[in-house]
């Protein structure tokens, strides 16, 4: 009998001990684990921010420069406060507010906004090929060259060709054609299809009394770009080389194309000169 007893003994022992070790583990698996603290949101650094105002001066902007080009002036206003609300040193913004208020006839503003984009980036090609450009519309065309040159002379420009046909024109209204046909002849060579200066420099030859190359330079032109100024050229290209089949079509053209121009009443009434 005492060895019966001693191995139940024995047994509620290891019964007692796996108990103990099993509720052991139990307590141990139902405790919470710790909770990893979160980092507090860091706040955008100050790069983060001015480029996040620069891109809202940027998109306002490029929406105002929309609006710009069909004449929306009131909204294209609208989207520039809001450009430089964002960013007060956005050249661009400056820019296309000096294009605005040129077009409104606003001289006030528009040389205000034209003069700090130039203070901001005085190298900036598109601020000085659009200020030479008011300023030559402005009446003050030999002014205009410098602004002109500077931009042509920047060698990252997308558009020389633009500033430099701009220049032939201003130099050409203030009566100076050799330096005008050095424009137009540089632009051509960058832009060799460009039907402005192609015009341009064919109605400079029949000034000279090139009337061939005149002609040359005109045949060079796609039919749908002869604007009613090149029809009448042509038509007194033409008369002086003695085709007068030839003026008749361009004349054709300008009556059927153009039947309220100025060139269409010249023609019908034999001005030629």
């Amino acid at each position: 009998m005492a060895g019966y007893a001693e191995i139940a003994l024995r047994a509620v022992a290891w019964a007692l001990f796996a108990c103990l070790t099993l509720a052991g583990c139990a307590q141990k698996s139902t405790r919470e684990a710790p909770v990893p603290q979160q980092a507090a949101p860091r706040e955008p650094t100050r790069a983060q921010q001015s480029a996040e105002l620069r891109y809202r001066a940027e998109t306002h902007t490029q929406l105002a420069a929309e609006y710009y080009s069909i004449k929306k002036y009131d909204v294209a206003v609208e989207e520039l406060n809001r450009a430089l609300a964002a960013d007060s040193s956005y050249v661009p913004a400056y820019d296309v507010l000096g294009l605005v208020y040129m077009d409104l006839r606003d001289d006030g503003q528009a040389t205000r906004n034209f003069e700090q984009a130039l203070r901001l980036a005085p190298n900036d090609p598109d601020v000085n090929n659009n200020y030479g450009w008011y300023l030559c519309n402005r009446g003050r065309e030999k002014e205009s060259l410098r602004f002109f040159q500077t931009a042509i002379s920047d060698p990252l420009y997308r558009t020389p060709q633009k500033s430099l046909s701009n220049a032939g024109l201003c130099a050409r209204r203030a009566g100076d054609v050799v330096a005008a046909e050095a424009y137009f002849r540089r632009a051509m060579s960058l832009a060799p299809s460009d039907p402005l200066v192609i015009f341009q420099l064919a109605d400079i030859e029949f000034g000279r009394g090139a009337y061939p190359r005149s002609r040359d330079l005109l045949a060079m032109l796609a039919p749908g770009a002869l604007g009613p100024e090149a029809l009448w050229l042509g038509a007194r290209v033409e008369r002086k080389l003695g085709d007068l089949d030839a003026a008749a079509s361009y004349g054709l053209q300008l009556r059927k194309r153009f039947p309220d121009a100025k060139e269409t009443a010249m023609f019908n009434s034999g001005r030629y000169e």
